[in-house]
Order: structure tokens, then sequence, then C-alpha cells
């Protein structure tokens, strides 16, 4: 099936490549057809657009790093979030800000979210990156072939395809990556013009709303590599201009990038603990080449415009060369450079080359322009480098609209944000202070908390707090080929054509020591552990394969059901969920040198007993556990309200994971806070204290200023 799908999309591509050439070439030659730009554009972006728009609020996403990350993100702070800098609703409990996208001062896409639905704000923002793509390139183009506007439109109708995080990855980037060419164009391009620095402030706000750990070094890349392709540039100018654009890159993320810095030590990319290392330089070079091959858009364009400024001994051959040269050296140091030397670990954990790559993306418009410029059209019908541009970027994005219209079909589109009736409208009891966990992504985690509201202890983020990753690691039993960090999965190999074996995979002890008690899965699961709460129709089921129908017909017509219909699910009660705050009834010492697996087997076997297992050293910072009631909590901003009755004092212990900025007060007088069960709090109790206030209190940059300046006065 893969096979027959993949095949089918690249027939596709090569079909409308060749065609759009033929028709081109003919409509051109015989002089017939003489579009403006803006009539090509026009064109153009409608198709860019056309799966986005075709079936309104059901259309298109992409679920693997689009649909189920900013787009989840951004709802929720529009329509859920208390505005603080934690939120106790998703992971477990989270810090907003190292979750990069979101938090930031200016973000166009959650504004739209407070005034449009879902598929609108979705269809505006891939507008709007086709738009800027588009026209940064064509400027780009013109600045080096003035005289030849069909290489420019070509060009510019290549670069908004050249790359997935330009079409399925774009929300979470913002103006980002498609911005890079205007804002090139705009701060070394023109760095003669007379009104140079409105424009470049133009550009810079406009780069400022997209991820700066994530664009600025393919920025820089393509910055200079424009630079030293352009004649006559101002270096003053052009330097001054970067600057401009990185002051307002950390005016609008400095709250997010100190967030990162200070939190840095506790997070982490990986399933589980793991090792932070620059790549050997072999390796480094290795993984550039291989990234570049997989940006075969740009890289094979560039290719073939060296290639042929060489044939025609262009004295810009040797600029072209340095430019490229300039972009892979600099994706190769970047992944091979020890950041711990200058302390920053935590750039050791980035996949540089995955977005510096795209830098080749602006480099291969200002080289094509210079190889292939066509000052005089021939309309002979010879071949024409223009034509063939603009063809191939017909045929991307007719291949990328199939595979997109595919998945799809398969997948399900964006009715999956509100159309599942038992999230939206549970028929079954719930209780709000426990949390949840999806199988199958049947609809993702994100979504669970960012659309239905829920608060769920899996989750997507892009940087994971330790605890809870390593937690997450004993809850798939170690196997750190799990098919999902942080994330149930699904592995078909557990189905036996009825229902889905999930202990084999998933420890649910550990899950409901969590505070997990209600699981989502599109399919029926098979556990004594489980109690059924709503069954999901078979004719509604969420996730299907081509075996479960008679025929390819069949399920075909099922999935287009699928795709204004999401289906149901499967909601499971799962037994002995340990509440959000309950009283220690006793605490156990875990010795230092204690293995993980042992380590987690005693926590399964001590926190049902709502027992704490600590460190030995945090054992004598909390006391006895003396008896003590939890009779009730609220959760507030950044923290929760926790009423007690505590005569003698006692321990308790706190259902979300253990950072160092976490700080309780019992009228107003600080308390111990430790780690315990790998996943929980536990906070010492003084004897007689009625309240328990626990808060987040993650310092933000402007609060740190603010001290220090009234230090200072």
């Amino acid at each position: 099936m893969q096979v027959l799908v993949t095949s089918t999309i690249v027939a596709v591509g090569v079909l409308a490549s060749v065609s759009a050439y033929l028709a081109l070439r003919r409509l051109i030659s015989a002089g017939a057809w003489r579009p403006s730009l803006a009539m090509v554009f026009s064109l153009w972006l409608c198709l860019y657009l056309v799966e986005y728009a075709l079936f309104g609020p059901a259309s298109f996403i992409a679920w693997d790093g689009e649909g189920n990350l900013a787009i989840a993100m951004d709802h929720y702070l529009a329509a859920l979030h208390d505005g603080g800098r934690y939120t106790h609703s998703i992971g477990g409990g989270q810090d907003m800000y190292t979750w990069f996208v979101g938090m930031q001062y200016l973000h166009p896409e959650l504004l739209l979210f407070h005034l449009l639905p879902t598929w609108l704000v979705i269809l505006l923002h891939k507008a709007m990156v086709g738009t800027l793509g588009f026209f940064g390139s064509y400027l780009l183009a013109k600045k080096l072939a003035p005289a030849s506007t069909m290489l420019a439109v070509a060009v510019a109708m290549l670069y908004p395809v050249s790359h997935d995080y330009l079409l399925t990855y774009s929300t979470e980037f913002g103006a980002g990556f498609a911005a890079i060419p205007l804002v090139v164009y705009l701060c070394v391009g023109r760095s003669r013009a007379r009104t140079y620095w409105p424009q470049v402030f133009a550009g810079a706000v406009i780069l400022s709303t997209a991820e700066p750990m994530k664009i600025f070094p393919a920025f820089l890349v393509a910055y200079v590599g424009v630079a030293l392709l352009l004649p006559g540039v101002s270096l003053r100018r052009a330097g001054g201009a970067f600057l401009v654009c990185v002051v307002a890159a950390v005016l609008n993320w400095h709250e997010v990038l100190y967030a990162l810095v200070i939190t840095a030590p506790h997070l982490q990319r990986a399933l589980g603990g793991e090792v932070v290392q620059a790549a050997s330089v072999p390796n480094a070079i290795a993984e550039t080449l291989r990234m570049s091959y997989n940006s075969w858009i740009a890289s094979g364009l560039l290719v073939l415009a060296f290639g042929s400024l060489l044939r025609q001994r262009s004295p810009m051959v040797g600029r072209a060369g340095i430019a490229a040269a300039w972009a892979l050296v600099s994706m190769t140091v970047a992944h091979a450079f020890p950041w711990e030397l200058i302390g920053l670990p935590f750039l050791n954990r980035l996949s540089h080359q995955m977005y510096m790559v795209l830098a080749l993306g602006t480099l291969m418009t200002p080289v094509a322009a210079l190889a292939f410029d066509e000052p005089r059209p021939d309309r002979r019908g010879r071949w024409r480098p223009s034509l063939v541009i603009a063809a191939v970027a017909l045929g991307v994005l007719a291949a990328r609209t199939s595979h997109n219209l595919i998945t799809l079909t398969h997948m399900g589109g964006q009715s999956l944000y509100t159309g599942i009736d038992a999230l939206a409208k549970p028929d079954w009891p719930v209780d709000r202070t426990y949390r949840t966990a999806t199988f199958a992504e049947m609809p993702p985690p994100n979504i669970v908390a960012g659309y239905y509201g829920f608060d769920i202890f899996d989750g997507q983020l892009n940087l994971n707090p330790t605890r809870w990753s390593d937690y997450w690691l004993a809850v798939v039993r170690g196997n750190r080929k799990h098919i999902v960090t942080t994330r149930l999965g699904w592995n078909w190999e557990l189905w036996d054509g009825k229902s889905y074996d999930a202990e084999r995979d998933i420890r649910f002890d550990l899950l409901a020591i969590a505070n997990v008690r209600y699981l989502f899965s599109p399919l029926p699961l098979s556990s004594p552990s489980l109690k059924l709460l709503h069954a999901a129709p078979r004719e509604r089921w969420g996730r299907v394969r081509p075996e479960f129908f008679d025929g390819l017909g069949a399920f075909l017509r099922y999935r287009l059901k699928r795709i204004s219909d999401p289906g149901d699910v499967y909601v499971y009660e799962l037994a002995n969920a340990l509440p959000r705050f309950f009283a220690a009834s006793g605490l156990v010492s875990a010795a230092p040198d204690m293995a993980v697996p042992a380590y987690y087997d005693l926590v399964a076997a001590t926190a049902p007993r709502l027992a704490a297992v600590v460190s030995q050293d945090d054992l004598h910072r909390l006391g006895q556990p003396h008896p003590l009631t939890v009779s009730g909590f609220a959760k507030v901003r950044d923290g929760f309200d926790i009423t007690v009755e505590a005569p003698d004092g006692g321990v308790v212990v706190v259902n979300a994971s253990h950072t160092p900025f976490w700080r309780a007060y019992a009228d107003g007088r600080p308390l111990p806070v430790v780690p315990a069960n790998g996943v929980h709090m536990a906070v010492a109790v003084p004897p007689g204290a009625a309240l328990l206030t626990l808060r987040y209190e993650r310092p933000l940059l402007r609060e740190v200023i603010g001290v220090k300046m009234r230090r200072g006065n």
C-alpha cells in the first residue's frame, strides 16, 4: 500500500511538471499568454492553499508536528489558559515558556485565534507563508536579473514549496522561514536605498514573529551568502540591519529565551536520560550532506545553476561557490561545535542542520538568477530554464497536494479538533481533578487539552522536563525506541483483531500514580485494570486499517466519511488513580545508587499506599508524616491553594513533577518542597496549618530586571 501511494504521488508530480512545461512553452512561444504578476501569484496561491480550504472546517492539516503542536497550543492560549507562566493542563503541568511557541509578545496567529475559527486561522497563516515566500524570492531574483521577470516568477513559485517547513510544518515557525528571502532582500539587497531603515524595521518586525533559535541560524547563513553574491552591498548598513533584526527578535522573545536558559539544566529532548554532546566532525559532515540531499529542490537548483555558471565561465562563479561553501561549512560547524565550552550545552540538543539547510532555499534564488538570466525572452520554443523551474514548482505543488489529500483521507482533517462528541460533550461520569492519556494520537493529546479542555499527563513538547521524561520512559517499560515520546502511541503488533493488549507496552500502574484516571482510545483495549465508560460504535472507529474491510473501496469510502466526522473514541477508567493531592501515609528512602528499574518498581509498590519515595537527604527535610486531611484544593494561576487540616503537621504529596522553581508556603512561611515518587512533590506541612500555598515561581526576565533596578535605586 505504501509503495502504491508513494508511486502515485511521484507520478502526479512528474505528470504535472511535464504538462505544465509543455503548456507554458506553447502559450508563451505563441505569444498567446502574457499574464501579469498579480494574476500568476493569485493562481499559484489558490493552488498552494487548496487543501486548506477545500473542506472548510474539515480541511487538511498535517498531524505530525503542526496540527498537534502549535495550533493546539495557540487555541489553548486563546481559549483556555489563565495567562500564567505555568499550565496545569498539559503534560502533567509544564512551564508555558519552554514550549518555544505561544508566549512571545507579537504573535499574529494567536491574535487570529481570538477572532476566527481554527480553519480560517490556518488558511490565513498558510496564505501569509505563501505570500511572503513568493514575493521575497521574486524581489531577490529581480535584484540580480532585473530584466528576467519570468525567471523571477518561476523561482518565486519554487521557494515556498522547497521544504516541508514551508509547507506542512509552518505553523510552528510563524512567518519564519518564509520571510527569510524578503528580509534578506530588504536588509542586504536594498542597502543603498534612501528609504532603507523603515524597510529594515518592517522586515525585522516580520522576522521577529518566528522562533529565533530555529530561524536565525538559517537567516544568518542566507544573509551572509546573499551579501557575498550581490554587488555593491553596504556592509556597514547590512551589519547594522542584522543587529536590528536580532534586537527585534530579542524584544519579542526575551522571556522565552530567558526561560530556556535558566530551565535548560532541567530539560531534555530525548525520552529518558540523554547524553548531550557535540557530534564528531565526520558525523557532522555526513549529517550536513544528508540534510542537503533531503532538501533536494534547493540543492538541485544550486548545483544546476553553479554548473551553468561554470559552463558560461561567469565571473560570478567564484562568489557562488563561496556562498554555497559558506552554507555547508556553517551547518557542519554548528553541529560539531562543543557548545558546552561556552556555557551553552543545551544548544547541543538542537538539530542545527534541520533548520540551517533552509538557507539553501534562499541562496538558490540569486544563484539561479545569475545563471539563468533571460533578458531577451526567446519565443522560438527552445528549452528555457525559467519554464523548467516553474514547471518543477507546479509539479512539486501537485505532488504535495496529492500527498496531503491522501493523508486527509487516511488520517482525517481538522474536524478532529471539535468533532469527537465523547470528549466535547461527555456522556460518561468525569471528574476533572484527574488527568487523561490518549492512545494512537486519536486525537493527539495536545488537542485533548487545547480543544476539549481535559488535563492531560501525556503531550508533545519541544523540550521535556527531565523528571517527566524519565517517568515516561518507565511508563513505556524502558523502551527508548517507543513509537512516540511522552505519549502512549500504538503498536499494531499488540492488536489481535478484537482488542489491543496495551499493558504489554504501557505500565498502567505508573499512569495511575500520575493521577491518570481516564484513557482514550480509538479501538477497544483489553486489561483487567480498566473499566469501560464509553464505547465507540464500530461504524465510527477513528483508526482503522484496510484489512478491517471487504476490499480497498470499502476502506476508502469509510475514510472519506471520517473527513467531516472524525469518529468516536473508547473511554476507560483506570483503577486506583491517585488524587492530585494526598496526605503521605509514610516515607520511604531510596538509596542514591538504586538502579532506575528498581526505583520505579519501588514507586509502583509504595505510592498506591499513599506513601512517598524520597531521597535519604530529603527524608530528613520532611520530618514525620503525621496524619492530616486534604479537604480541598483550587487550581490558581501559577500554582495551587490547598486546604488542609493538620493539627500535628505532616507531609502533603503533590501530583506534579518537581522542578527547583516550586515554592510552598503556610501563613507566609516557606516550606520544604522535594521530589518524590519520580513524578510527585512532597511538601512538609507545619502543625496547625490550614492553607497550603504552592506556587511556580520561575522568574520572568522583566521581574529580574525590576528587582535589580529597585535595588540599584
